[in-house]
């Protein structure tokens, strides 16, 4: 298997381990603060198709009066294909279930470090979020590439 693969199954193995009262944190009555855990597991395009998964972690302020939520977000994703790793940070805004974030990203793989940016939009229902996401390189080959995939989370209320 790959490495790609094997990331993606732990993160699906630790978003399954649910604490007993999680359920009872879903009610929305109060503006409420949220940390998601997981990970997402995705199709990526650069050039060649391939695999990526890995980790990522949200921390979000929601306002059930008017649907809007803030936040930031961290990721760190494995593409198999074209053996890099990617870490971006950035900020998230969403209206319900509408989202975007984006932020600046680092790739290190076999041609090096290059530095970019991301673009996501995404479809949040809380535990599960399909997405699509645009980078772009600033150094290096300067090059785009796609993204496609589903976030699996575990959310925490704090």
């Amino acid at each position: 298997m790959t490495r790609a693969l094997w990331v993606g199954l732990l993160g699906v193995a630790l978003i399954t381990i649910t604490p007993p009262r999680a359920e009872a944190h879903m009610g929305w009555s109060a503006p409420q603060n949220w940390v998601l855990l997981g990970g997402p597991l995705c199709l990526s395009y650069e050039g060649q198709g391939g695999v990526c998964s890995g980790f990522e972690a949200s921390v979000v302020h929601f306002n059930p009066d008017d649907g809007l939520w803030l936040g930031g977000y961290f990721d760190a994703l494995y593409h198999g294909a074209s053996e890099t790793l990617r870490l971006s940070l950035g900020p998230e805004i969403g209206l319900l279930f509408f989202g975007l974030d984006g932020g600046v990203s680092l790739e290190s793989g076999p041609s090096g470090s290059e530095v970019g940016y991301v673009l996501r939009a995404l479809v949040a229902f809380v535990a599960i979020t399909p997405y699509l996401r645009y980078g772009q390189r600033f150094t290096g080959d300067q090059g785009y590439f796609f993204e496609g995939g589903l976030l699996l989370k575990l959310p925490l209320q704090l």
